[in-house]
């Protein structure tokens, strides 16, 4: 659909009077969606140089967010989107020699000028891995969003799901993310399509799957993306225009602040969807929704199976809805 499949935009952060960063670091069993339990329970590590409460950590080439799909997925309905954080530590002083590292979450605060306040925006919920050398005065750090948890084998899992009574893809997810300590964004359940279909028993049998796959066949068969959002929630969604909320920040009248904050967006141009074919094996001629030349096909996806070409065509008529609502 879009012809990429990698890093598709990257935001960096230096430090600077107008900006500053701050991360804590939170245990598994912290509200990651709670900033009042991450604030409370978390070590912050990270922050300007100055504050009150922070112990300016943050290096000269300050810090790095870029959201990217898996390599084997171009930008499409069943892709799961992961976020990567990149970060240079200063650690003059030792005291990151032995630090743990692990599950954070890192906020954005631009200062507001006019109100002499700063404003605060998560960027999202990141595991740390430990740094290749640690004992050094620029340490430097790199992260994934919780989309690794998913990496996980889920056989089990999938194997216990009672399936007497029906499940919705949504239940689906709901119990894969309560399996995962994860939560589910609140805007999941109005984002996807085919949200009634409902299975009374297992679409697919799970040998060696892992919860990512499972999520991309949902996130297929529901017309969405799957990601985490700012707040480290598991969040299925479509693509959006771009919105403003209208209250526009001088975060700096000498322009100073436009020097810390640098942000690199890709752009496509794309043939608008007319056709919606899925296949349920190779050389199959597949079932259609639309007429036209641009064809997206969805391959072998178990929950859009069914007994006759009208059924299957009823499921995929919410997700071609989408798709062709969209001008090249």
């Amino acid at each position: 659909m879009y012809p990429v499949s990698a890093n598709f935009h990257t935001l960096a952060i230096q430090d600077a009077p107008k900006t500053r960063v701050r991360i804590y670091f939170i245990g598994d069993a912290v509200d990651c969606t709670d900033d009042n339990a991450v604030q409370t329970n978390g070590t912050l590590l990270v922050g300007k140089a100055g504050d009150t409460d922070s112990n300016g950590r943050i290096g000269q080439n300050g810090i790095t967010f870029s959201e990217f799909f898996n390599t084997d997925k171009n930008i499409q309905v069943g892709a799961a989107v992961s976020s990567q954080i990149g970060m240079t530590l200063l650690n003059t002083d030792g005291a990151l020699d032995n630090f743990q590292y692990g599950r954070c979450k890192v906020y954005l605060d631009v200062y507001d000028a006019a109100n002499s306040s700063w404003l605060s925006c998560p960027m999202g919920v990141y595991i740390i891995e430990l740094p290749t050398k640690r004992k050094v005065q620029l340490i430097n750090a790199v992260g994934f969003d919780q989309m690794t948890k998913l990496d996980a084998i889920c056989d089990t899992w999938w194997n216990g799901l009672n399936w007497s009574g029906g499940l919705t893809l949504l239940q689906i997810v709901n119990s894969m993310a309560a399996q995962l300590g994860v939560s589910v964004s609140s805007n999941t359940a109005s984002a996807i399509v085919n949200g009634s279909l409902s299975y009374t028993a297992a679409p697919f049998d799970c040998v060696e799957v892992t919860y990512r796959e499972v999520l991309e066949v949902i996130a297929e068969a529901t017309g969405t993306v799957a990601r985490f959002d700012r707040n480290g929630a598991l969040d299925l969604r479509y693509f959006e225009l771009p919105t403003i909320n209208g209250s526009a920040i001088s975060i700096d009248t000498d322009t100073v602040g436009n020097q810390c904050l640098a942000l690199d967006v890709s752009e496509y141009n794309v043939s608008r969807i007319n056709l919606l074919r899925a296949k349920f094996a190779e050389g199959d001629l597949g079932v259609t929704v639309g007429s036209g030349t641009n064809v997206y096909t969805i391959m072998d996806n178990p929950f859009l199976y069914g007994p006759d070409v009208a059924t299957i065509q009823g499921k995929l008529t919410p997700i071609y809805n989408r798709l062709s609502a969209y001008a090249t």
